[in-house]
């Protein structure tokens, strides 16, 4: 059903204990622009829905059903004209009519949209329809008349109501004609759905053809449409559990958390539940959740457990089982109560500090992209933090700063959001606002690291351009045939100034200062990626057979691709990478200041003493137009280290 579909600003519902605490879970709202064929409008507000829960006591019980969450947005189609025919649909999925098999469908419900000019709705009727498929003819319709009001809630009655049965799923929609270029019909929820794309559908005809069927739902949402569905059989006291998150690895008698999903899948509101956590035969506690907000059908809600101990430490991992056994204090019914993972219990004081690393997708072209620079340049400000948080600005498409070397990681980890990210290449998140991002590195900063890896850098004394690097290795597990490989990234500071499209200009916003920006804003950029040897990890940088608690040594030179345009500002991060799928197993960052500046020995004469003067700086790179500092000066053969003020 749901997960994490609720409105923004729901209040938490905290329990006796501060250990544990249940929430009403919270949207992920789409973080990319519209694609380009979409004009918007964000609603401001919107008629509430009928309240039609189940009543106990009437002969028929009665639920409103919708896969989206509640209105966000109002869309329309660039280049529409008056006539067009515009349809948008849900499905209730197999999952679904399986749970409510034997009732029936006795309203479409769904949202007038609005006319952008006049900021009132012009359709005057929309027809409603349910179908076993978004090609065939209808198998129920009904037409209704609307009224000038934007925004209004229509709960539509059929005239004959459809039966739901088990394995046979059905689309319900809408369909409505447009009067001018500026009507805005498809009323979205604008929230990230994951995989599900059933609540994404949308249609357009011209004159009278055939309905061309698309789905909108990695770019818009859900469509806001719904139905009600009533009968004397609709499931009572039925809770799906889920896990949300929970540490793969946690250490014996020392306290971890566990976040589970609950979500409603009844005709009765839940208040309460029972729920037990044990591993393997150990039971770890056993929690009554009494919810402020009652969860109604459809809502998902959050149960945040604390302080669970685990006595035994495991070379293999147990397996950790969550169980809602009781909701209002009646059997649960639900043939998904139970929820299981695996996870690792370390001996105490064993396990490495989790370094993370944030790779962010960013461009010079994207007005959406500020956001994303100013969490970056805001996380290079945390000096809190008990760990190596490490920032990389990935820039790609037509950007000045593009790194060739870097672009595997855009292909591989990015979900097509920019701006974009990927931490320690796990788990993917919107770079705004930084208390989001912090959560998740956090999160996984907090879990005990299995490997960990160091190293130094310093710049050749013979080789110009080049660094030195060594990395330190060490595992916690001895293994055989193990698959891990090294890989070096540079990024560099203060590079630019490039010309910054700023979508941001001129809003109402706090985007650390870009809100009072031009459109187009000439940037210095800092962590700009630069050059990686190999995101897949250098060939035999790891040792294949593994001795537990063992430091392997691993040297490397690199020489310095010609993107980098000042030597003094670059970074170094040392991956240690798993080769099975490239994630981050941990990392490290030496930074400019820690690298070391051996300098060149030697740089090649030129015997002819009228040659032009040429300038390096101590790492031996040439330097165009040097600025303050000190430098190698060259003119033919004679070669001099000189201040320049």
């Amino acid at each position: 059903m749901k997960k994490s579909l609720l409105a923004l600003g729901m209040a938490l519902a905290v329990l006796g204990s501060s250990a544990q605490t249940a929430e009403l879970a919270n949207p992920t709202y789409i973080s990319r622009p519209l694609d380009a064929q979409f004009t918007s409008v964000k609603i401001q507000n919107a008629s509430p829905k009928a309240n039609i829960l189940a009543k106990e006591g009437q002969e028929e019980l009665s639920i409103s059903y919708t896969p989206a969450a509640e209105p966000y947005q109002a869309l329309g189609f660039n280049n529409q004209v008056p006539g067009l025919k515009i349809s948008y649909a849900v499905e209730l999925t197999s999952a679904v009519v399986d749970n409510f098999a034997g009732n029936k469908i006795t309203h479409i419900n769904f949202y007038s949209g609005v006319n952008n000019a006049t900021g009132t709705n012009l359709i005057t009727s929309a027809e409603v329809f349910a179908t076993y498929d978004l090609q065939s003819t209808p198998i129920a319709t009904k037409t209704t008349q609307l009224t000038s009001s934007p925004f209004s809630y229509y709960s539509v009655e059929l005239d004959t109501p459809v039966l739901i049965e088990a394995g046979k799923p059905i689309y319900v929609g809408v369909s409505q004609v447009t009067t001018n270029a500026n009507d805005l019909i498809l009323v979205v929820d604008a929230i990230s759905h994951g995989s599900d794309i059933s609540g994404g559908w949308y249609g357009i005809s011209q004159n009278g053809g055939a309905t061309t069927w698309n789905n909108g739902a990695s770019q818009v949402g859900f469509v806001c449409v719904g139905v009600n569905i009533a009968g004397d059989n609709l499931p009572k006291n039925r809770v799906v559990t889920d896990i949300a998150q929970i540490s793969p690895r946690v250490v014996a008698n020392s306290p971890f958390t566990a976040r589970l999903y609950v979500t409603n899948e009844a005709a009765n509101n839940v208040d309460n539940i029972d729920l037990t956590c044990k591993i393997n035969d150990i039971e770890l506690g056993s929690f009554g959740i009494n919810f402020n907000s009652p969860l109604s059908f459809g809502e998902t809600g959050v149960i945040n457990l604390g302080d669970l101990v685990y006595p035994n430490a495991s070379d293999e991992p147990v397996t950790i089982t969550f169980t809602v056994s009781k909701v209002n204090g009646e059997e649960n019914e639900s043939p998904e109560k139970e929820a299981s993972t695996t996870l690792q219990v370390l001996p105490q004081g064993k396990g490495y500090k989790q370094n993370v690393v944030i790779e962010e997708f960013t461009g010079t072209w994207c007005g959406y992209c500020p956001v994303g620079i100013y969490t970056m340049e805001s996380i290079r400000e945390l000096t809190d933090l008990d760990y190596q948080l490490i920032p990389v600005a990935i820039h790609v498409q037509s950007d000045p700063m593009v790194a060739a070397t870097y672009t595997s990681v855009n292909t591989y980890f990015n979900d097509g959001s920019y701006p974009g990210s990927t931490i320690n290449r796990q788990i993917n998140v919107y770079p705004y606002p930084l208390s989001s991002v912090l959560e998740q590195t956090d999160y996984l900063a907090s879990i005990p690291a299995l490997a960990k890896i160091s190293a130094t850098a310093e710049f050749s004394s013979t080789k110009a351009n080049t660094l030195e690097l060594t990395a330190k290795t060490e595992f916690l597990y001895a293994e055989e045939n193990a698959n891990y490989a090294i890989s070096f990234g540079i990024t560099e500071d203060g590079v630019g100034p490039y010309n910054q499209t700023n979508n941001y200009s001129g809003s109402n916003q706090d985007i650390g200062g870009w809100e009072k920006k031009p459109s187009t804003a000439p940037t210095i950029y800092n962590d700009v990626a630069r050059q990686l040897n190999t995101f897949r990890g250098i060939s035999n940088s790891v040792p294949t057979t593994i001795e537990s608690e063992t430091e392997y040594s691993y040297d490397f030179s690199l020489t310095l691709n010609n993107k980098i345009t000042n030597t003094e500002k670059i970074n170094v991060i040392a991956y240690l990478i798993d080769k099975s799928n490239y994630k981050v197993v941990n990392a490290y960052m030496i930074k400019s200041e820690d690298i070391k500046q051996s300098g060149v020995e030697e740089i090649g004469v030129n015997t002819d003493n009228n040659a032009p003067v040429e300038y390096y700086n101590l790492q031996g790179v040439r330097v165009e137009n040097p600025s303050n500092g000190i430098y190698i000066r060259r003119q033919g053969s004679s070669v001099t280290k000189v201040a320049i003020n």
